[in-house]
């Protein structure tokens, strides 16, 4: 829900900062997994 939020707002405002902060929430999510996990 968050993420084809981000992705729609990033398409009017540009594919490379939508990219951008995609990949920087990606990484956040997976950093907050991993210390759940461990």
């Amino acid at each position: 829900m968050i993420l084809s939020y981000l992705q729609g707002s990033g398409r009017l405002e540009g594919g490379h900062l939508n990219l951008s902060l995609h990949l920087r929430l990606r990484k956040y999510t997976l950093e907050m997994r991993w210390e759940i996990a461990t």
